[in-house]
């Protein structure tokens, strides 16, 4: 078997070489232009992303245990403060696009991360009761509005601005502080706010933007507008004191990308200028990031093609799952079905978040641990009941070595060349360590899926498009998982980035597939790398 090309062998059971095999000289060759473009692409995708931030002075700063960032012009003057609480499973830093954009524009910006998140080690406050949470959640921005009113670049006047979770913090503490502190917040900006205890003129100068596509914001977002009477992207009220309003769906906008929407950021910064009788229309400046972040996953993704090189044979095949019985068409969708059918159900009974102690992600975690299994119990079955395999070598200590050593190099890629980049412009990839000693949990809890998945989809019978049915089989039964527990709403909420992940790893899996002749070193690799980002974006809970 080459070492250039370990062919796939999905549906003969044979070695075969690919169809339009490239001849190795050619390859090596076209490996330099390929690795130049794509350098090329990181380097200048990264220099776009970071140059924005260079007029800026940025000072990271801890208030107990939060994490604290603060954004203001190098000899910028004192001026109004917008503090940016970020969302259910994100960072401080997905508010880049407004903390730059704002700082740049002439204000002082705090970002924060909440108990659980990002780099912050407390505990998540969970409760079942959300106004004793959303009381919780508020001593802590608390204690960030204090630091804001008392920063030197701040005239102490100061504005918040919140995506989701921390939209629906915002405004349950911007509601109480002119009776608990006799302080008033100048106006809130409230992205994809579910939070239902809106008064009509309390908080000051509110404006909320959702997306069009979340859906099951709706009934809140319709509530505010009967609530002051107003029509969809109406300004109503006065600034000056305080009783303005605006609601406005942004168009073909979700969860996410309404934080990197221009229309999202631009209205915000304009409603922001308006309430504290700003002007910044002469030397507007607005951040674009969408183009630049796509660029550097792309140069990423084809970095990986020659990165491959570095990947060898592991000296050990799976004869047991090429040349298993085949299996028929029926069998196939049944044992694909039954997982996608049967496991939402195992996981609402089961109440994961009970013994995880990981909000979300220990659902998910229980999710992908049970759909390995009843896979795994599905392919067990059909072999018992059909033709034996032939019986499959044991891997020697050598080839054990080798798959681990290969596995590690391409972990080693994604967080060198995807990790460290989210981690300073995108969300926090790398969590305290007392969230990083769970991952090695939520990883067995994880791998079986993926090990799983690479035998039903690589096995003879198999469908044309196994390995695209089986995930969007998945992702459908997360869609189950949130309609029949409301907390799971969150799956729903990601499940763009599940698709994203599956596709992208997806094309890597294949790599690794040809270069190293096992299926292993795929499956074990993206279940680490999923593992990894759960146990990085979810907050544990007490």
């Amino acid at each position: 078997m080459s070492q250039t090309d370990v062919s796939d062998t999905f549906t003969t059971g044979q070695t075969r070489r690919s169809r339009f095999q490239i001849p190795t000289w050619l390859q090596k060759i076209g490996f330099i232009p390929v690795s130049v473009i794509a350098l090329i692409g990181v380097v200048l995708s990264l220099i776009q992303l970071v140059m924005p931030t260079t007029p800026l002075r940025i000072q990271h700063t801890w208030l107990d245990r939060t994490p604290v960032t603060v954004f203001t012009a190098r000899n910028g003057e004192q001026a109004p403060t917008v503090v940016l609480a970020h969302e259910f499973a994100g960072s401080q830093q997905l508010m880049l696009p407004f903390a730059v954009t704002l700082a740049r524009n002439g204000y002082t910006v705090i970002t924060f991360d909440f108990p659980g998140h990002g780099r912050n080690g407390e505990l998540f406050p969970q409760n079942d009761n959300r106004q004793l949470q959303l009381e919780e959640l508020s001593f802590v921005l608390d204690k960030v509005v204090s630091f804001a009113r008392s920063h030197p670049k701040s005239n102490r006047q100061v504005a918040l601005l919140g995506h989701a979770l921390g939209a629906d913090t915002a405004l349950y503490y911007a509601q109480l502080q002119p009776q608990v502190r006799q302080q008033q917040i100048e106006a809130v900006v409230a992205l994809s706010k579910d939070y239902g205890g809106v008064a009509p003129n309390n908080p000051r100068n509110l404006l909320v933007l959702n997306g069009a596509l979340e859906f099951w914001l709706w009934d809140t977002t319709f509530q505010v507008l009967e609530q002051s009477n107003l029509e969809m992207g109406e300004t109503t009220g006065n600034f000056q004191n305080g009783t303005a309003r605006r609601v406005e769906l942004i168009p073909w906008v979700e969860h996410i990308g309404i934080l990197f929407n221009h229309t999202t950021v631009h209205t915000a910064q304009d409603w922001l200028d308006q309430s504290f009788g700003q002007d910044t229309s002469d030397n507007f400046y607005l951040q674009d990031r969408v183009f630049w972040i796509a660029l550097l996953y792309l140069s990423a993704m084809l970095l990986f093609w020659p990165f491959s090189l570095l990947l060898k044979p592991v000296g050990w095949q799976e004869e047991q799952v090429v040349s298993a019985a085949p299996m028929s068409r029926y069998w196939w969708w049944g044992v694909a079905l039954a997982p996608m059918l049967l496991v939402p159900l195992l996981v609402w009974i089961m109440a994961a978040d009970d013994w995880l102690h990981i909000l979300v992600g220990g659902p998910l975690a229980m999710h992908f641990a049970l759909y390995g299994l009843l896979t795994g119990v599905g392919l067990l079955a059909h072999r018992l009941l059909h033709k034996s395999p032939p019986k499959a070598r044991i891997p020697t200590w050598y080839s054990l070595r080798r798959m681990l050593l290969m596995t590690l190099l391409v972990v080693g890629y994604v967080f060198l060349i995807v990790g460290v980049p989210d981690q300073i412009l995108i969300f926090n990839y790398f969590p305290p360590w007392r969230r990083i000693l769970i991952a090695p949990l939520i990883f067995l809890l994880i791998v079986p899926y993926f090990l799983a998945d690479e035998q039903l989809t690589r096995r003879p019978g198999a469908p044309k498009y196994a390995y695209a049915i089986t995930k969007a089989l998945f992702i459908l039964s997360l869609g189950i998982d949130a309609l029949l527990d409301q907390s799971l709403v969150a799956l729903v909420v990601l499940s763009p980035f599940f698709a994203l992940f599956f596709l992208v790893h997806g094309l890597f899996r294949g790599r690794m597939y040809q270069r190293t002749g096992t299926f292993l070193v795929g499956a074990l690799a993206n279940a680490f790398i999923l593992a990894w980002i759960v146990t990085a974006i979810f907050p544990l809970v007490a």
